[in-house]
């Protein structure tokens, strides 16, 4: 196994259940993580972006700056649970499918 494929099998063990581990799109969403996380490790600052508080009329929120490789990690981890709940809801419409067949 080369180190890409063990840093893809390392994110997919800490990401996904095993029983998802086959999923292309999980994989891809993983092999993305993998690599940003790499870049993050040979470079740890990267580019700064800048970002709006949640909250504009908060007077103790103020602009910050965040990591472009830190702002797609956080969107991967997002598409991972999204694709997670979508699985899990075809998995319960076939459920659901194969008993109204049933009866």
């Amino acid at each position: 196994m080369t180190r890409d494929e063990e840093k893809l099998q390392a994110v997919l063990d800490k990401n996904v259940p095993s029983y998802l581990h086959a999923d292309t799109e999980m994989r891809r969403i993983c092999h993305i993580i993998a690599t940003t996380e790499d870049e993050i490790e040979n470079n740890p600052i990267g580019d700064a972006v800048l970002l709006q508080p949640d909250d504009p009329d908060d007077p103790d929120q103020h602009p910050y700056y965040k990591s472009e490789r830190m702002l797609l990690l956080e969107a991967c981890d997002e598409a991972l649970r999204d694709r997670e709940g979508d699985i899990r809801d075809l998995e319960i419409e076939a459920f659901e499918a194969y008993f109204e067949d049933e009866t």
